[in-house]
């Protein structure tokens, strides 16, 4: 016979859920770093196995050859950059358009310049002899902006190759608001949200735009939470949650409005306080 489930509630943030769940919330939101990693690795795991699967059943396919395109480049219209050329003459002869002469030329031109600004010889229109000996390539000397050590690199990125992964949004989830705002009227100006609203942009689907309403901010910035690696529990902690306009929040941009160890404080005493 099935074992009827019981309510239970959080010791620590206080949410409710099932007796059957109460572990799983409270490793997944107040365990520690690794616990919270390998909840949220196996989420996105079974989101993307379930979007692949569902793919599979319907693939988009290539506009000009109708190969089936990879899950992971779905959103292309064509297989490879030879089909989008065919597609693309085709059109371009169908409709009558060609190069003029001009065209040519001008393009010409730019090459021959080009060939002269990388110090290239020029010795007619179609060729370049290199001045220089061997292999060679531009090389920029970059300072990272998350680590700040310096790095050489054959482009102009911002990011050393061991932050790679703060560039993107990888590990963001884990610093996310989970709670409702309207659970705790003494910390938050509901009637300020009353009057204004939550900020919308509208979009296709017919929604209301609202560009002056409010929106959730962590204090302490997500920017800084991955920069300094703090522990994703302050950061989403309702403690480092305030309600801000859209213009405002926009100004503040990634900056922090209180200091890491102002926020723990914070935390630790609301949270002692709950438990009493």
């Amino acid at each position: 016979m099935k074992q009827p489930t019981l309510l239970c509630s959080c010791i620590l943030c206080k949410k409710q859920t099932s007796d059957m769940g109460i572990m799983t919330h409270f490793l997944r939101s107040h365990g520690t770093n690794e616990q919270k990693q390998l909840f949220a690795n196996n989420y996105h795991s079974k989101l993307s196995a379930a979007a692949k699967e569902k793919y599979s059943h319907n693939p988009k396919k290539c506009k000009e050859c109708n190969a089936v395109l990879a899950y992971e480049y779905r959103v292309n219209t064509f297989c490879s950059h030879t089909c989008s050329a065919i597609c693309s003459n085709q059109r371009r002869n169908e409709s009558g358009w060609t190069v003029s002469d001009e065209q040519k030329l001008n393009v010409s031109q730019k090459l021959i310049n080009y060939n002269i600004s990388q110090g290239n010889k020029v010795t007619s229109m179609h060729e370049t002899i290199k001045t220089a000996a061997g292999e060679f390539s531009r090389v920029y000397f970059m300072k990272c902006k998350f680590c700040n050590d310096s790095f050489t690199a054959i482009t102009t990125t911002q990011v050393c190759t061991n932050c790679q992964h703060l560039k993107w949004n990888n590990n963001k989830d884990q610093y996310a608001f989970r709670f409702n705002v309207f659970d705790y009227p003494a910390l938050f100006n509901l009637a300020q949200l009353t009057s204004i609203g939550w900020v919308a942009f509208g979009g296709k689907r017919g929604g209301k735009k609202n560009i002056h309403g409010l929106s959730r901010d962590h204090r302490v910035s997500v920017n800084d939470a991955k920069k300094f690696n703090y522990d994703p529990y302050y950061i989403s902690h309702l403690m480092n949650c305030e309600l801000m306009t859209h213009t405002a929040n926009s100004k503040k941009k990634t900056k922090s409005s209180i200091t890491y160890t102002e926020l723990v404080l914070l935390v630790d005493d609301y949270d002692r306080k709950q438990s009493v």
